[in-house]
């Protein structure tokens, strides 16, 4: 049983998905809505953190590679989403993109020193990600009514373990992240009893875009793998067109929903078997 416990598959997806779905209703027992925002996303952080320590122990500090460099930010990710969360709306948005602009620093940094020409032109448009991303979460944030966020979540976890190219860290780190996001969706269902706040969004698409820049930083031939699941979050607008302005409330976009969520956690929980044949890359 306590073997069971060390399979990649365990540390990556099953742990922090039983994880979430255990201490979750815990968390949202609270009255107070902010405080219930900031357990539900200690609890998904550290279901992330506890899934790498599983998988690699903890890091050094001061962390040289980019996958040692992932723990902390996520922790920093996690810190600024609570302060973000009692800041007002407009101010998020902002505090969400400095983080952003100084964890892309921090990851790119090495390479830059060592091949500028490459990597300048590369690091400019991890930027320019990070800001259209960003716009597109704070109108999820800002309207708080669309439950497509987990479908965003688990969708781009997929694209990111396809990306990979060989990369367990990476690996291990979108299926942790992928199977908090499908623990949540299990647990407060299609009817949207978590709204995505932006101490939610901090935390999730926070240590997604890391592992986004550290692809199109550090990887090869699948680097530009990651790109087409960002259309994800554009998809409310074709919704809106399809179904009406009232689609939230028609059981054809929770059907659609369901279907894509499931059908990717399903796919997150199959590729996850590559995990015992992927190694560490050079970053």
């Amino acid at each position: 049983m306590l073997t069971a416990l060390y399979h990649p598959l365990a540390q990556s997806v099953a742990l922090p998905f039983l994880g979430i779905l255990l201490m979750a209703p815990l968390a949202l027992k609270l009255p107070n809505q902010t405080w219930r925002n900031a357990n539900i996303a200690v609890v998904v952080g550290l279901g992330i953190l506890g899934s790498y320590l599983l998988t690699f122990d903890f890091p050094p500090f001061p962390p040289r590679t980019s996958n040692q460099k992932f723990f902390f930010l996520v922790i920093a990710f996690t810190i600024a989403g609570i302060i973000g969360d009692s800041l007002p709306l407009k101010s998020a948005k902002p505090l969400f993109q400095l983080v952003g602009t100084v964890s892309v620093c921090l990851l790119a940094m090495p390479g830059v020193l060592k091949e500028p020409i490459t990597l300048i032109p590369m690091t400019l448009g991890v930027f320019l990600l990070w800001h259209i991303a960003t716009s597109k979460l704070a109108h999820l944030a800002y309207e708080q009514k669309s439950g497509l966020w987990y479908c965003v979540f688990i969708a781009m976890t997929v694209s990111l373990l396809a990306g990979t190219n060989g990369s367990l860290s990476i690996a291990q780190q979108s299926l942790a992240i992928g199977s908090c996001a499908a623990a949540l969706l299990i647990y407060s269902g299609v009817l949207g009893q978590i709204r995505p706040t932006w101490i939610l969004l901090y935390v999730f698409f926070g240590p997604i875009l890391l592992l986004v820049s550290q692809i199109l930083l550090y990887e090869a031939t699948w680097r530009f793998s990651v790109l087409p699941a960002f259309a994800i979050l554009f998809a409310d607008n074709l919704f809106s067109k399809l179904l009406g302005n009232n689609y939230l409330k028609t059981n054809t976009y929770r059907i659609v929903l369901l279907v894509i969520c499931l059908g990717n956690l399903i796919l997150c929980y199959l590729l996850s078997f590559l995990l015992g044949q992927l190694q560490d890359p050079y970053y």
